[in-house]
């Protein structure tokens, strides 16, 4: 953590060393602290997806959902065809209970990346919930 930490120090305008210590912070328990780096890197460099995208999927894990879909969706307007943000956006969607939005998610990530076998497993795994009896 120490090395992200001293590169966000260096690089205060590159935002991908503050996002990495955000994640870190993450991976340490600190949802807090990533949160505020999160922020932080939206504010510093706005254009920045990754940062949203990351916010999100704190927020969903806080029960947020309504926010962290409002966050992917602008994530995926400054990076449209990032097939990790559409699959976030997609079980967030499926845990909202919206699944038809949830499958054109699912579905456009898998036809941006056939080899993302994370977001191929949930849209399959969506598609047998749809098709429950």
């Amino acid at each position: 953590k120490r090395e992200f930490l001293v590169a966000a120090e260096l690089m205060p305008k590159d935002p991908e060393p503050a996002l990495q210590a955000g994640l870190m912070d993450l991976q340490l328990g600190n949802a807090q602290a990533a949160e505020t780096r999160f922020l932080a890197i939206i504010r510093m460099a706005p254009s920045y997806a990754p940062a949203y995208n990351h916010l999100a999927v704190l927020r969903a894990s806080q029960g947020n959902n309504r926010n962290a879909v409002e966050l992917l969706q602008h994530a995926l307007k400054l990076a449209p065809d990032e097939a990790e943000f559409l699959n976030n956006l997609g079980v967030i969607l499926v845990r909202s209970g919206n699944h038809g939005e949830a499958l054109k998610a699912l579905e456009k990530a898998v036809q941006l990346k056939p080899s993302y076998d994370e977001a191929r497993k949930n849209l399959e795994d969506l598609r047998r919930l749809i098709n429950k009896p």
